[in-house]
């Protein structure tokens, strides 16, 4: 196009450019914003939208539909993780979340999805497994803990997709959200069985989940042995385990805690302010910790 007009292509009758047709990476964007900000009413007027244009949505669309939803609204994300299609849900492989799609899927546009190789936006059975992260995000803050146990237990049951450590973490927040943290733990342990195996890698985060619950059942022991099978703690998980010993009143394994973390705590560690108030105890005639020892040593 000379003189900096728009392309042929997109010239009006009128002579006008006319703006390009929104496609499904275009409302995938949209919807990515809306889900951010929790407007799930906007995030479905959206899909219908893209319905009435004989647009068909992919994996990622649905997957920020599930993210746009709250608690109250888990019927219409069970609708929604429903139409993905990697996995089937059905009333033999999972009775409770087939159960709940159904009232909430009226809500939902009646279409199918295009996915296979050759589609533009075909995904991978690793973006199922973020939606189904989804699906157990709004169960797990709902405190839906049957609809969330099923869900993990569905994803163990199935090639694909895969439960991962997201996975075991938000179906034992939804069991600690009601008060079930004895099947939080079992949860837990399931997940480093899996982890043993291979099946799922098991980091800071999911052994964080595990302090947690076993601080919430008094088992101060137990919550220091998970901390220390984390090879690089971020400053969740001292937090998480300083507030197990605290509550303990294990002091000495407390201090262990800040010795061995001394040379490689970030600052956001150090300035944290538990450690803070700790500190004192640091203090205190008898306790020196390694690096007092060595200061003292150094000096003339």
């Amino acid at each position: 196009a000379e003189g900096g007009g728009a392309p042929p292509g997109l010239i009006g009758r009128r002579g006008h450019a006319s703006p390009p047709r929104p496609n499904v990476v275009v409302y995938n964007g949209l919807l990515r914003g809306y889900s951010t900000r929790g407007h799930w009413q906007k995030a479905l007027s959206t899909l219908h939208r893209m319905v009435n244009q004989r647009l068909s949505p992919d994996r990622s669309t649905y997957t920020e539909v599930i993210n746009a939803m709250g608690p109250a609204q888990y019927q219409i994300a069970c609708a929604a993780y429903t139409r993905l299609g990697c996995s089937s849900i059905n009333a033999e492989t999972a009775p409770l979340i087939s159960e709940a799609a159904r009232p909430g899927d009226g809500a939902l546009p009646s279409t199918s999805f295009e996915d296979h190789p050759q589609h533009p936006h075909a995904t991978s059975c690793e973006t199922m497994t973020e939606a189904a992260n989804s699906l157990l995000r709004v169960l797990a803050n709902g405190g839906r803990a049957d609809e969330a146990s099923e869900m993990l237990q569905h994803l163990e049951r199935t090639s694909a997709p895969r439960p991962d450590a997201y996975s075991y973490s938000l179906t034992m927040k939804a069991l600690s959200r009601v008060g079930r943290h004895e099947d939080a733990l079992d949860v837990y342990h399931n997940a480093e069985k899996a982890g043993g195996e291979g099946r799922v890698k098991v980091g800071p985060i999911l052994r964080t989940a595990g302090m947690q619950v076993a601080s919430k059942l008094g088992e101060w022991g137990l919550a220091f042995a998970i901390f220390e099978k984390i090879q690089q703690p971020d400053p969740f998980a001292v937090q998480t385990v300083m507030y197990a010993l605290e509550a303990a009143g294990d002091w000495d394994n407390a201090l262990e805690v800040i010795e061995s973390l001394e040379d490689k705590m970030t600052s956001e560690v150090s300035r944290h302010p538990l450690l803070r108030r700790n500190q004192h105890v640091q203090s205190q005639p008898g306790h020196s910790t390694h690096a007092q020892q060595h200061n003292n040593e150094a000096k003339p």
